[in-house]
């Protein structure tokens, strides 16, 4: 009830597992469940689910290929890691799995933090470094 409420304010819910298993470590027949089934409930539920898959934990020794190929077939869009970076749209077009292991900015805890966001120092500080997604693309 709360997600269909959530839902006519604006908000919108995807899949991100029926467990909360690190995906890495499960089975193929269990990974299947696990990703097949969250994004059949989603869509049970929502009027408007998202069509990007979370994976459960992000970090990128914690999901695989193997997750990655059941997220497109599946027909999601995408899919967002836990591993801190900036979207960059290039990515899209020259890395075509870029879209499955998306970066994500956390919530800043200092204003320090927040003003080296905000500049894009941050952005330089990390294009100089490799990202454990580039195994992925």
């Amino acid at each position: 009830d709360d997600v269909r409420k959530a839902e006519l304010n604006g908000l919108r819910f995807g899949p991100h597992s029926v467990s909360h298993h690190i995906l890495s470590k499960l089975d193929d027949e269990t990974l299947k469940k696990e990703m097949i089934g969250a994004w059949q409930r989603v869509r049970e539920e929502c009027r408007n689910p998202s069509e990007l898959f979370c994976y459960p934990s992000g970090k990128a020794d914690e999901f695989d290929q193997r997750a990655i190929k059941i997220a497109r077939d599946l027909g999601l869009i995408g899919a967002l890691s836990a591993e801190e970076g900036f979207l960059e749209a290039g990515k899209f077009q020259k890395h075509p799995a870029y879209r499955f292991v998306i970066p994500r900015l956390p919530i800043p805890k200092d204003f320090a933090t927040f003003k080296l966001y905000v500049s894009w120092l941050q952005h330089l500080r990390e294009r100089a470094a490799q990202s454990p997604l580039q195994k992925f693309y």
